[in-house]
């Protein structure tokens, strides 16, 4: 089989290998992301139920808030 090149420069290809280089490095990217992903989903989680006084909470947050919200 006889290999023909469109052009004798290098320079011709580079945008297409530049662009080519950028494609592969996101799909790169995307692989180890959804790898990343997938480990955190297969870790177990701890859960730590606990019972709260939902009124409590709302007040301190309120208490907590107000004088930054005075200064509006």
């Amino acid at each position: 089989m006889k290999e023909k090149l469109l052009c004798d420069k290098i320079d011709v290809y580079l945008p297409t290998i530049d662009r080519s280089l950028e494609s592969i490095h996101g799909i790169r990217t995307l692989i180890f992301e959804l790898l990343n992903l997938t480990q955190i989903e297969s870790v177990p989680l701890k859960k730590n139920i606990q019972s709260n006084n939902l009124v409590n909470i709302v007040k301190s947050v309120v208490d907590s808030l107000m004088p930054m919200a005075s200064g509006y």
